[in-house]
């Protein structure tokens, strides 16, 4: 759960994962995300994305990132291009960003689905999740359902 904020998506998750990982750049998001997952098997890392080390993903099969308005850092998406996630689930508030990033993906991932979600009448902003997949994987609905809901 990339840029996980308070792990929103993390937590209401976690029944549908064996293991769980949420990054964040603000401290007291992550101090309040550990409070609400304590006893579960989410753990928190407190980073800025485009500092992460690769390794930290390594053995992570689905990647949820939702970034901020201005999308990923070109750091971000040379980590995300070099590991094998089994899908990607990107969740974004700008979507004209949200394609620029995964655009280079693309080669990589086959689009799944895009839906687009206006949670916010008579303003020009709508939410959009983009599904990716690397390979058949059904066990991958449930998740990309539940977010829908």
């Amino acid at each position: 759960d990339l840029y996980c904020g308070m792990g929103l998506f993390s937590l209401s998750t976690m029944d549908l994962v064996d293991n769980a990982l949420g990054i964040e750049a603000h401290p007291e998001s992550i101090r309040l995300a550990q409070e609400s997952a304590a006893g579960t098997n989410v753990r928190y890392i407190c980073s800025e994305a485009e500092r992460l080390e690769p390794e930290v993903l390594e053995g992570c099969n689905i990647l949820l990132a939702d970034p901020p308005r201005a999308g990923m850092h070109s750091r971000v998406l040379e980590i995300i291009q070099r590991q094998s996630f089994r899908e990607i689930l990107y969740i974004s508030c700008n979507p004209k960003q949200g394609v620029k990033d995964l655009a280079p993906l693309l080669p990589l991932y086959r689009l799944d689905s895009i839906k687009l979600f206006d949670q916010f009448p008579q303003t020009p902003h709508v939410e959009m999740i983009i599904h990716l997949r690397r390979e058949s994987e059904d066990g991958s609905r449930r998740l990309i359902h539940r977010l829908v809901l």
